[in-house]
């Protein structure tokens, strides 16, 4: 378990490292669509949800996810990030109270995260918050699968509690190590 604090952003907390077996399990769900893994990610998360924040360890109210856009969601077929904060909300269940999973966030259609340069990383992805589904005092788990600068979670944190939202806890699988300086001749 580590945290990821980008300047000026939420402490995002994720179970590994990109480069590690969180990060193996984020690619084989995302690229390959295996899911084989998403339940024991999902109960990992959700210790990261109940270990502190706001919600002084008890379940939040909703559970929502950083959404892709539309255009890579109909390539896969699914939403990885979706996948996961469902689950997520499952694992969350305790004395037969479910924690709701609702879709908070849509996103505008653009180039993935990846293919970003650094400039436009800490820009992060157009996002707006749905009309329906948050209330004010809403307590929620923003759920996603990757991490890299921290930017895109600063956008949905701000977002959500600009909207209303109480508080929101940032988790997410993996995080990928902080770039140094690269060897002449290397490139990433």
């Amino acid at each position: 378990m580590a945290a990821h604090a980008p300047s000026g952003g939420p402490q995002v907390t994720t179970l590994g490292s990109y480069r590690g077996r969180a990060g193996g399990s984020v690619r084989r769900l995302k690229f390959a669509g295996d899911r084989r893994e998403v339940r024991a990610l999902a109960r990992g998360l959700a210790r990261l949800a109940l270990a502190g924040g706001p919600h002084g360890g008890s379940p939040p109210d909703v559970v929502t996810w950083v959404p892709t856009t539309a255009g890579r969601r109909g390539r896969r077929g699914f939403d990885q990030a979706e996948v996961l904060a469902r689950a997520t909300a499952r694992a969350l269940r305790h004395g037969g109270h479910r924690v709701a999973v609702r879709r908070l966030l849509l996103r505008a259609p653009g180039s993935a995260q990846t293919a970003a340069s650094g400039s436009e990383r800490r820009v992060g992805p157009e996002m707006r918050v749905r009309s329906a589904g948050l209330s004010d005092g809403t307590r929620v788990l923003l759920v996603d699968d990757v991490v890299t600068t921290g930017t895109t979670m600063s956008v949905a944190v701000r977002l959500l509690l600009g909207a209303g939202a109480a508080s929101v806890v940032p988790v997410a699988v993996a995080r990928t190590p902080h770039p140094g300086p690269r060897p002449v001749g290397i490139r990433r």
